[in-house]
């Protein structure tokens, strides 16, 4: 019967600690409109990344243009005249994977 308990805390536990580990995937979200590319980055768990590091390369990797996401969720630039890509760093390994504009086409 003790292991019985025990098994049950300790699949109780996985499945908190699970759950805490999937409410911070990051998200980036963005969208080319009027000269200016906006992108939204939130978790999961819908919260906003708030101060988050956006970070904009172009083909050769060189970055191009640094911002943060504001207290709205959002960070707004100019579009680049050059091909771009765009990623999050929200820290602790919270990094999202490049968003390309040509994927939206």
């Amino acid at each position: 019967m003790k292991r019985i308990g025990f098994v049950c805390v300790l699949f109780v536990l996985t499945m908190l600690f699970t759950a805490t580990a999937l409410a911070h995937t990051p998200i980036l979200m963005c969208v080319e409109e009027d000269g200016e590319c906006e992108c939204k980055g939130m978790f999961s768990d819908m919260s906003l990344a708030v101060g988050a590091k956006v970070i904009v390369k172009d083909d050769s990797g060189k970055v191009i243009r640094e911002g943060k996401i504001n207290e709205d969720g959002e960070c707004i630039f100019p579009i680049s005249k050059v091909h771009y890509t765009v990623i999050m760093d929200a820290g602790a390994g919270h990094v999202t994977d490049p968003w390309d504009p040509r994927d939206d086409e």
